[in-house]
């Protein structure tokens, strides 16, 4: 069916189809904005709803100036599912929970990892690497390969997140393993 011939339902459903494609960045940025700002944490050590204002109390990072739009990150992180809120106070969800620093399972480095702009320019740089012989997008954009990159000593933070995030997601998935699926080590006396 042509665009002349669509109907408008269709037409609306694929133009809401294309501004998805066009701001999904956006709910991923909140989350890394809620992260640095340090929401799961305070959150976390709180061990309860808290209100806003108990809140951006507590997030002594934020420019005071700001502190009025601290309500519009959080109704987005709600309406994103990221966090809880019920009537005033906001909560952590299971999957906000895995970004607090003190939760033994925390995937922040994961994050944290993706959204560094080291490699967000490298996901930007993806039809320049499909149209040069580059082995890969990172390559196209920083002139090597990500192992050499982050071999470097001046990308020594880019690489103990990358250690930890691929540590973080180990523990994590490990865990389950052992706990889910005990029944199938048993009698094992080696993985080798």
């Amino acid at each position: 069916m042509t665009t002349s011939e669509s109907t408008s339902t269709e037409l609306l459903h694929a133009q809401a189809q294309i501004w998805n494609y066009i701001f999904d960045f956006i709910s991923s940025s909140a989350v890394r904005c809620a992260l640095q700002l340090g929401i799961p944490d305070v959150l976390y050590r709180h061990g309860m709803p808290m209100c806003l204002d108990d809140l951006s109390t507590e997030l002594s990072v934020i420019n005071p100036s700001k502190i009025s739009l601290l309500f519009i990150l959080m109704r987005f992180s709600v309406q994103s599912g990221f966090l809880n809120q019920h009537e005033d106070h906001f909560s952590l969800t299971p999957a906000s929970r895995l970004l607090a620093k003190n939760e033994p399972f925390n995937l922040r480095s994961i994050l944290l990892l993706n959204h560094d702009p080291i490699l967000s320019k490298a996901w930007s740089e993806l039809g320049a690497w499909f149209q040069n012989d580059s082995p890969t997008a990172f390559h196209t954009t920083h002139g090597k390969s990500f192992w050499d990159y982050i071999g470097e000593e001046q990308h020594k933070v880019l690489s103990d997140t990358f250690n930890d995030a691929l540590a973080s997601d180990s523990r994590l998935n490990t865990n389950v393993l052992i706990t889910e699926c005990k029944h199938v080590f048993e009698g094992l006396t080696s993985l080798e």
